[in-house]
């Protein structure tokens, strides 16, 4: 995992000076939203550790970018209901102040996405939660009845009214 005393990590990299701050957990990194929110967020010179759970082509563009930009971009591959397996390479980098938990399990035959965005949240919550000073949670438009809103634009006030299993659990 990493060194501290040495600065870096098991896969060669190296702490980056800005870790020694604040650091940003981003993750659902190696998705859409998630890749687009850690380029913003290295490019306004935040430190950032994005963790994915699968391999990822976006991921490896998002780091290329970020030591191109001179920030603290650190992509870390693991499974937000297992938080133990990867934990320790975050701590290496710094207290985390802010959490963007986008990482999510798309609608898939019922009750199969429950571990990763039930669960998995839950887990991640209890690792993390007397170290984090923000926590940011994303949901889905699939929390409200989209297909009979009772006004329209829906925003976040419109009651919910989930339609499926993945609405209920991004509630």
């Amino acid at each position: 995992f990493c060194d501290v005393s040495k600065g870096s990590f098991h896969d060669g990299s190296h702490l980056h000076p800005r870790l020694a701050l604040m650091v940003t957990l981003v993750t659902g990194a190696g998705g859409f939203l998630g890749a687009a929110l850690c380029r913003r967020l290295f490019e306004r010179g935040e430190s950032v550790v994005g963790l994915w759970h699968d391999d990822n082509q976006r991921l490896e563009t998002l780091r290329a970018a970020s030591q191109h930009a001179g920030s603290g971009f650190h992509p870390i591959q693991g499974d937000i209901e297992d938080p133990d397996a990867w934990i320790s390479d975050m701590i290496c980098l710094g207290p985390i102040e802010t959490v963007f938990h986008l990482a999510t399990q798309p609608p898939t035959p019922p009750g199969v996405e429950r571990t990763t965005n039930v669960e998995g949240t839950l887990a991640l919550v209890r690792a993390l939660e007397n170290d984090v000073t923000r926590w940011i949670n994303t949901s889905s438009m699939s929390v409200y009845d989209f297909q009979h809103p009772q006004y329209l634009p829906v925003d976040e006030d419109h009651p919910p009214g989930p339609l499926q299993a993945y609405g209920e659990e991004k509630l």
